[in-house]
């Protein structure tokens, strides 16, 4: 078991251990090259892999190798569950469901639970709707909803079964049906992908997880097994890498184990009542489930001073509430000082505090400081954040000054070009011809309609002041073309100004625009009428 600490770099430090370090006590390829070829390690991510296959690829520049087999833990992707197939020993789990076809199918117990409901146990007037899932995109919702939480369930070890004896007594009506619901999908949507002989993904995923790791604790493994960067937060994950701990080829490398942890703060992580909030909690049964304790845990790398006392600084921060009073320590010597002890003081040192009024000031001000490090030669920052809402605000911000952030990320489909094009025409089809969407359709950079864009952009521009101002749009387009006629004809002399500014050209691409229009969305203006 080891642990790489605060402020050492992750990646870097886990090659020179697998090369030169301790983890080249469970890989020794020193004699044979294709030992490390033969290995597997489990990394956290997609990401984490390529970082790793990267730094040893460029250890060997020069020298012929074959990299061992890196694959995510985390994430479930095509090659991870081939590779779980084919270590589990061809254990018998029905293969995934379709996404597409899961929502569905959860989509039709949320409609039938919907017209089910009792009006009269609701105690509702007779005009008083009923809205928990009103329409197909309220059951949609709701059924995206159950899948999340089914796959909660699975991720944390729990049957579905569990959910019938959801206890809702002492809460109101509304909460006891949804807990009635709850009970009614829990026992049925095991019986419906039984009867189509399918699992759920994730439900699946730690199955093979489960069975891979009961066949190394069965059989061990051949070559070696390395799991590194996992905190084992999810059951089957944890299980997994307490099977490897215990392989006498095999190494399991935490991120960040708070050694200095002290024993009372230790045990309260996972005691009576744990504190899942705390950033050792998943460590800790992790450590449980293994059946070691932190000492014996060995570290690799490491850190600056300077990063070694941030890092107990930031324990003591962190401590849990029954063992605040060890605060004191932390003080000089005289009494009553507010100044801390050296060691932390160095702790501190370049960290900054900014209490932002508001989210936008929060936003902005991490803005600045990370345009005033571009701006300042050989100076590097990084924003690391949790929260996508912050990181997009500051992205938002940085785009005014023409400083486009890297976003690790990526880009969500829909806040592409291409994906809020596609968000608009969808809001067509669903909602019809109003004028928001219409314009927003027009306004849209791909929109081309075989058109030039000049003529587009003067016809929205035509389609704005004449037809959307002060009136409702027409629902179909002969009847916006017969309003823009209308128009063109009407007299200028009692209109308002931008009305009387408008010539025969400009209603000429108007008409334009509206014809290219109507060939191109009225097949599916159709189809959305139909299905309605």
């Amino acid at each position: 078991m080891f642990s790489i600490p605060f402020g050492v770099s992750f990646i870097d430090a886990l090659t020179d251990a697998l090369l030169d370090g301790p983890l080249s006590r469970v890989i020794d390829f020193g004699a044979d090259p294709l030992t490390l070829a033969q290995a597997t390690i489990y990394v956290p991510t997609r990401r984490a892999g390529r970082g790793l296959a990267a730094n040893l690829a460029e250890r060997f520049r020069g020298r012929t190798t074959v990299l061992p087999r890196i694959l995510p833990l985390g994430e479930t992707d095509a090659l991870e569950l081939h590779s779980l197939e084919e270590a589990s020993g061809g254990a018998e789990i029905p293969p995934a469901i379709g996404d597409t076809q899961r929502l569905l199918l959860l989509a039709q117990l949320v409609a039938s639970w919907s017209r089910a409901i009792d009006r009269a146990a609701l105690r509702l007037e007779a005009d008083e709707a009923f809205t928990a899932a009103a329409g197909a995109a309220g059951v949609i919702s709701l059924a995206g909803e159950l899948a999340r939480l089914i796959d909660t369930l699975h991720l944390e070890g729990v049957p579905l079964e569990e959910l019938k004896r959801l206890d809702a007594s002492d809460f109101q009506e509304m909460w006891r049906i949804s807990a009635t619901f709850l009970g009614i999908a829990g026992e049925n949507w095991p019986r419906m992908l039984a009867e189509l002989g399918r699992s759920d993904a994730v439900d699946r995923h730690g199955r093979l997880m489960r069975a891979y790791a009961e066949r190394l604790a069965r059989e061990g493994s051949r070559h070696p097994v390395i799991a590194v960067g996992s905190t084992g937060s999810i059951a089957a994950t944890a299980d997994l890498i307490a099977s490897i701990a215990g392989l006498s080829n095999g190494a399991v490398v935490l991120p960040g184990l708070d050694r200095g942890l002290d024993r009372r703060s230790w045990s309260l992580l996972a005691g009576r009542e744990p504190a899942p909030s705390h950033p050792q909690y998943a460590l800790r049964r992790l450590l449980d489930r293994i059946g070691i304790e932190p000492e014996e845990v060995e570290e690799i790398g490491n850190s600056s001073p300077a990063l070694a006392a941030r890092a107990r600084l930031i324990s003591e921060a962190m401590r849990p509430v029954e063992t605040t009073d060890a605060w004191g320590a932390l003080a000089g010597a005289a009494a009553g000082t507010s100044q801390l002890r050296p060691e932390f003081e160095e702790g501190s040192e370049g960290i900054a505090v900014i209490e932002a009024q508001d989210e936008r000031r929060e936003a902005l001000a991490i803005a600045l400081v990370l345009r005033e490090a571009i701006e300042t030669p050989e100076h590097v920052a990084a924003l690391i954040t949790p929260d996508r809402g912050l990181a997009e605000r500051v992205s938002i911000e940085l785009s005014r000054w023409s400083i486009t952030a890297d976003d690790s990320a990526g880009m969500a489909l829909s806040r592409s070009s291409a994906g809020r094009l596609a968000l608009i025409l969808a809001e067509l089809a669903g909602s019809g011809l109003e004028a928001a969407n219409l314009l927003a359709l027009l306004a849209h950079p791909l929109t081309h309609l075989g058109l030039d864009r000049s003529l587009i952009e003067r016809g929205q521009a035509v389609i704005d002041i004449a037809l959307t101002r002060g009136q409702l749009l027409p629902e179909t387009f002969g009847a916006l073309r017969g309003a823009l006629a209308k128009c063109a004809q009407a007299s200028p002399e009692h209109a308002a100004r931008p009305r009387a500014r408008l010539t025969t050209s400009d209603f000429a691409a108007a008409s334009a625009v509206l014809d290219a229009l109507d060939g191109a969305l009225t097949p599916l203006l159709a189809v959305s009428r139909r299905d309605a």
